[in-house]
């Protein structure tokens, strides 16, 4: 009679192990072996104009340990002529260049070339789209880009390696002009060019974009599709610090539009991500974001389910000894 009361049991204990063996203890250990998709931040149209917006949104980097690649705007950043903007000012060329010196020690910021003055070229080269270097001949775009590298490199001690062209295009000449002069990398929007186009440069497209009323649901929406597509391994999120200003505010900043950005770095740090500039010289450790920081906003749907997870597990923790028990009990009833 008792090795029927035991047979009975096996099965009944099969199924209990295998049901609590099937449900994860949170999100973190589904994603534990999957391989971490990098996210890379790219900021526009970076020069002396947007200064204080820029100090605002790259002291959210800071704060974050996130690293971002700074498209700085050559003509626009240093005291030389341009066709389509006023001579900078010496003075807030120099204060300009020292911020973006003093960033060095951080390690979290790439400095790269976008383009040379971001002007709009597309009217002198017959172009339906704006642009400054698509259908330039191809002498002109390398005079062009190889002052503004050189302004760069001169200011900043390194040459850049990663090019963001204005408007996110440029053409095939682009490419060869790049490649001649020791970029490694180009970013511009998906699709531009095929995957093979590039030769030696690394196409690194834009994948998401911050507009200038995003909300942190829609970012979330959005993230979340791109971290489940299987196609996409590097996404990199594209801004422009202008779109943070507020001549309203006091410091000429828009706060509400920071904490978007500040909560959606908190969003990331609770996926599966490895952060990094564009050219992926300034890898940031994976972090996570302390459940404290991240629910301080109700726009986070995705974390609950790693709550809810951990309910079950103590619900299954605490029912499963007395389910057992009641069973034995039955069947030793039955069996008597």
């Amino acid at each position: 009679m008792r090795m029927r009361t035991r047979y009975h049991l096996l099965p009944i204990l099969l199924i209990l192990f295998l049901l609590l063996g099937s449900i994860p203890a949170s999100n973190a250990e589904v994603t534990m072996g999957a391989q971490a998709k990098r996210v890379m931040f790219r900021s526009d149209d970076v020069a002396p104009m947007s200064l204080g917006a820029l100090k605002a949104v790259n002291q959210v980097h800071i704060d974050e340990g996130v690293p971002v690649t700074l498209g700085v705007i050559p003509a626009r950043s240093f005291p030389v002529q341009s066709q389509c903007s006023p001579k900078v000012n010496e003075s807030s060329s120099e204060i300009f260049v020292e911020y973006l010196r003093s960033l060095e020690s951080s390690g979290l910021f790439e400095l790269a070339q976008h383009g040379y003055g971001h002007c709009n070229n597309s009217k002198l080269y017959g172009v339906p789209y704006a642009s400054e270097f698509r259908g330039m001949p191809r002498y002109e775009q390398y005079r062009l880009i190889s002052e503004g590298r050189s302004l760069m490199q001169n200011a900043f001690g390194a040459a850049p390696t990663t090019f963001i062209p204005p408007f996110n295009t440029g053409d095939e000449n682009t490419l060869k002009t790049l490649s001649a002069l020791g970029f490694t990398v180009y970013s511009s929007f998906a699709g531009e060019f095929g995957p093979t186009s590039g030769g030696h440069l690394t196409l690194r497209p834009e994948i998401l974009v911050i507009n200038e009323n995003e909300t942190l649901e829609s970012l979330v929406r959005q993230t979340n599709t791109v971290l489940n597509d299987s196609r996409v391994n590097d996404i990199v999120v594209v801004y422009h610090n202008d779109r943070f200003e507020d001549n309203h505010a006091a410091d000429g900043v828009n706060a509400t539009k920071l904490e978007v950005l500040r909560h959606y770095m908190q969003y990331l740090k609770t996926k599966n991500v490895e952060f990094t500039t564009i050219n992926g010289t300034h890898p940031s450790p994976q972090v996570t974001a302390s459940p404290s920081i991240v629910t301080s906003t109700s726009t986070f749907v995705a974390l609950p389910q790693k709550v809810g997870a951990q309910w079950v597990w103590a619900i299954l923790a605490f029912a499963a000894p007395l389910l057992v028990a009641a069973l034995l009990f039955g069947i030793s009833k039955k069996v008597k």
